[in-house]
């Protein structure tokens, strides 16, 4: 009977001590899980072309923001919290943009935004975000300061009008015709080359405005052609298509147009219809970074993927620093305010407070034989 009694009870310590085992175990597994839930990836909302006529935008966006995103990831994220984008397409059209804006805020729970890109949008995300005090930073259209929680890593537009008409006008250029994309990018563009070139002596003969949707401008040309311009300022690059029209209708002008020019489709597009198109540039390039965009994408970047990779990196730093205050945006905000001696993508920048600028410099440049080269 002892022994048995002994068996018995040694048995029993046996079960109760697996079970205090079994509680650990499941306690620590639950502990897992939920450290796995508190560190939940962040969200950031991304808006843009994705679809439609320029898409193409879009696409440059993203390889930006994809090659950031994979190396603030591979090195942990924001302090061990990875960083995930929901991407919204708005097709660069204002009310698909608010819309988006509400979708990624109020839905999808995102602590910033990146984009959107085109000029109207751009306005239209600016003023809701303001509104509802969330962070924006966009590889688009640069306004200059806007609303307290919109920033933009592209140079000014109003500096590349101006720079833009210097050029043209040191060239011999004095009446210049402009075919416009109808956005409040182009009217700014607009504004600022036509200021410049007045002061400067010369003028703007006709304005002609066009929707995404267009293809033929024959008629539009034919109005500048008439009206005595010794030069077209074509704005948002539909250069390829207008160029090789104007080529086809035998007219013989000075060819202007904004960045877009020199991305490569552009020049594509374009074939030999862009040679001799002027226009200004910010070609500062990081080497570190174009080896690895090369070696990533197998083609040079451009500067949508550059400004949108810094857009991206520089939100990151920013949400390092604000993490404490739950990301918000005024911190978000504050940081960048304060940005200086930035190594990025496009060389150093400085945020200046002022202008809403990075500081980025403009030099200008021709296209010879489908070629990117410095003009002078």
């Amino acid at each position: 009977m002892f022994k048995y009694a002994s068996v018995n009870e040694y048995t029993m310590r046996l079960a109760f001590f697996m079970i205090l085992l079994l509680l650990f175990v499941v306690g620590c597994s639950n502990n897992v899980v939920e450290e796995s839930v508190e560190l939940e990836p962040i969200k950031v909302g991304v808006v843009g072309p994705f679809a439609g006529p320029i898409a193409f935008y879009g696409e440059r966006m993203r390889d930006g923001f994809e090659m950031a995103l994979e190396e603030i990831n591979s090195l942990g994220g924001v302090n061990g919290r990875l960083i995930e984008l929901v991407y919204e397409d708005d097709g660069c059209r204002p009310q698909n943009t608010v819309n988006a804006v509400h979708k990624l805020v109020e839905m999808d729970d995102v602590v910033a935004l990146l984009g959107p890109f085109c000029g109207s949008s751009v306005k239209a995300a600016a003023n809701l975000v303001d509104e509802k005090k969330v962070f924006l930073i966009t590889p688009g259209d640069n306004f200059g300061k806007l609303t307290k929680y919109y920033f933009s890593t592209r140079f000014l537009i109003g500096r590349e009008g101006e720079e833009l008409a210097k050029v043209a006008f040191e060239s011999g250029v004095r009446k210049v015709g402009v075919i416009h994309i109808d956005n409040d990018w182009a009217q700014a563009y607009i504004g600022a080359f036509g200021s410049t070139l007045r002061n400067l002596g010369g003028e703007l003969t006709v304005v002609e405005s066009y929707d995404y949707s267009d293809s033929d401008f024959r008629t539009r040309l034919a109005k500048i052609s008439e009206s005595g311009a010794d030069a077209i300022l074509v704005l948002y690059g539909r250069g390829g298509l207008i160029f090789n029209q104007m080529r086809e209708l035998g007219l013989n002008l000075t060819l202007l147009s904004d960045m877009a020019v020199e991305e490569p489709y552009e020049i594509q597009g374009a074939a030999s219809a862009d040679e001799g198109v002027l226009y200004v540039y910010s070609g500062i390039v990081d080497k570190g970074f174009e080896s690895e965009f090369m070696s990533r994408y197998n083609r040079s970047s451009g500067i949508v993927n550059r400004d949108s990779y810094d857009a991206l990196m520089i939100l990151k730093n920013a949400l390092v620093k604000c993490e404490n205050s739950k990301f918000n945006s005024d911190c978000l905000g504050a940081y960048v305010a304060m940005l200086r001696n930035y190594q990025g993508a496009s060389g150093v920048l400085d945020y200046d407070s002022v202008t809403g600028g990075f500081g980025k410099v403009l030099a200008p440049k021709v296209i010879r034989n489908s070629i990117p080269m410095a003009y002078s």
